[in-house]
């Protein structure tokens, strides 16, 4: 298939690691500069509170704007196209500074494939921005064929990115599958859960985390919704739980996010103790939790 030729022969291009490196020390420098103010930026350009991926929706911009410059070169209406393509620089810089801080966490494939989207990217918004002052400057020669060549590294991005989410799951909920209820299931003995230490266990054939605090036991699904993380690795600060990997904080009570990189929730499970045994469902919401 394509789709895996494509895929091999990015992930074979080791020397993608060395332009990465090189980016995610920008990125540190970039995300790190605002002191106090760096995590809710970068939670912002996650998505953390709007509960869903930010880069998505910002490349929209510029691919749709310069669709519309591509269209309206061919019917010569000059203006139009101009301002469509000016219209996705701007785009593209909102959309790869929001991609930056996603990408930043990535590793292995994940952040080869990411590089070479990137550099896709870079060439094609370098090759419309070169466009625009020939365009603005008075003189057009050039400008249509520079465009449609930044157009075509584009699309070249757009592919590399739909592998990032499709093929290789990146940004996706990883806990998109734990919908509904299911009845209540023994998981461990109450004797077995120390007070305030994550511990593992499974229920429906799926991990989980619980907490015991006192009298109270919480209980999350395992897997960090960003990236797959175990949460039963990681650690408590005050009401929330803290995934080892990259730092995103879930209330213990419900598994809201609190902190990203996660754009997601992560699913809560109501608790019971019945003859010593620790007993969860499904459950959502705080509000679904049972005595």
């Amino acid at each position: 298939m394509l789709s895996e030729v494509i895929g091999r022969f990015v992930d074979r291009q080791r020397w993608l690691d060395g332009v990465g490196d090189a980016l995610g020390k920008v990125a540190s420098v970039a995300f790190d500069h605002f002191g106090p103010l760096s995590k809710p930026i970068e939670d912002t350009l996650h998505g953390t509170s709007a509960g869903h991926p930010v880069h998505a929706a910002l490349t929209d911009i510029p691919v749709g704007a310069w669709t519309t410059t591509l269209a309206l070169d061919l019917a010569g209406i000059e203006d139009g196209a101009d301002f469509a393509l000016d219209l996705g620089l701007i785009g593209a810089i909102s959309a790869a500074v929001a991609g930056l801080a996603d990408w930043r966490y990535l590793s292995g494939t994940q952040r080869r494939t990411g590089t070479a989207h990137a550099l896709l990217n870079v060439a094609g918004t370098v090759l419309y921005g070169a466009s625009s002052f020939r365009r603005h400057s008075g003189n057009r020669a050039g400008a249509t064929t520079l465009s449609n060549l930044g157009y075509v590294c584009v699309i070249g991005g757009g592919y590399l990115g739909g592998d990032l989410v499709y093929e290789l799951g990146t940004m996706v909920n990883r806990n998109a599958w734990l919908i509904g209820k299911q009845k209540f299931t023994a998981v461990m003995p109450l004797d077995d859960l120390d007070d305030n230490k994550p511990t593992k266990a499974e229920a429906y054939g799926e991990p989980i985390v619980l907490i015991r605090r006192g009298s109270q036991i919480y209980a999350l699904a395992d897997r960090c919704a960003h990236l797959g993380g175990p949460l039963s690795e990681g650690k408590l600060e005050g009401d929330c739980i803290v995934c080892p990997w990259h730092a995103s904080q879930f209330k213990l009570e419900d598994g809201r996010v609190m902190a990203g990189p996660s754009a997601y929730n992560q699913p809560s499970y109501a608790t019971r103790i019945r003859e010593g045994m620790v007993q969860v469902r499904l459950a959502g919401t705080a509000s679904e939790r049972e005595p």
